[in-house]
């Protein structure tokens, strides 16, 4: 019994042994594949939380996000030049857009506040001749935003083919419409919101919708839209990883991986 109670102890001293061994090498890999996932590509670029978080506001604004690329059909080479050359331009030019910013932003909030008591009345002609000038007072400092716009614009454009150049400036003037038809040349306001409406009832994917847009794209609208869909799929990939290259989101606004970070 004495050597049987023996062999049950080492038994039992391996298997905690093997336990903890196994519960090490779990916390070293799970450790491992958080820093994987958080950790940008070596060789990437590094920016900043502000600068990072301003650089993609702008991006939304010129129409030029990684869905905006992709379907413009840009290469992983075109996309990577593109966004080196906006977070140049970004960073070359940070006082003029953050002023231009902070100037549009106070421009509108004094708007907002005056309109606000307009509302609440009695009515005041003072108040009235105040909100004209700062309407005006907006449309200057929304107008100064649009020239740097254009400018950064400038610094992009000599990267791109003439063909999307064409696609870009589509883009830009459709910058309210849904991404699917935001590369379909002259849409007017009301082909829009029947587009719209019949994807929302029936999915893109959708015969119906097919139909549709047949009928509204017919010619070369409807081309365009399907070579936009088509190097969307096509091209997404590479300018995802252009992105992470050139652009890789800061450590601090990365989700938790839960992986010991």
């Amino acid at each position: 019994m004495a050597v049987v109670r023996r062999h049950w102890k080492l038994a039992a001293a391996n298997a905690l042994l093997l336990a903890v061994a196994l519960a090490l090498l779990v916390h070293h890999l799970a450790r491992d594949a958080g820093r994987a996932l958080a950790d940008p590509p070596s060789g990437s670029s590094s920016v900043d939380a502000l600068t990072y978080s301003r650089v993609s506001e702008l991006r939304e604004r010129l129409m030029l996000t990684n869905a905006d690329l992709a379907a413009m059909g840009c290469t992983q080479q075109q996309a990577k030049s593109v966004l080196a050359a906006l977070l140049q331009w970004y960073q070359q030019n940070q006082t003029t857009w953050v002023g231009g910013e902070g100037n549009e932003r106070s421009a509108r909030a004094q708007l907002h506040a005056a309109l606000e008591r307009a509302a609440v009345g009695p009515r005041d002609e003072a108040l009235i001749a105040q909100i004209s000038s700062l309407r005006q007072a907006l449309t200057s400092a929304a107008a100064q935003r649009g020239e740097s716009m254009n400018a950064a614009a400038s610094a992009v454009q000599p990267l791109l083919t003439t063909s999307q150049v064409n696609s870009w400036t589509t883009a830009r003037a459709n910058k309210n419409v849904p991404l699917r038809y935001r590369f379909v040349p002259n849409l007017t306001d009301a082909e829009t919101k029947t587009l719209t409406v019949a994807v929302a009832k029936r999915g893109e994917s959708s015969q119906a919708v097919a139909q549709v847009e047949q009928s509204v794209l017919a010619g070369s609208r409807l081309t365009a839209m399907q070579s936009a869909l088509t190097n969307a799929r096509e091209r997404a990939a590479g300018v995802m990883a252009a992105d992470t290259e050139v652009l890789p989101i800061p450590t601090e606004l990365r989700p938790s991986t839960g992986l010991g970070d």
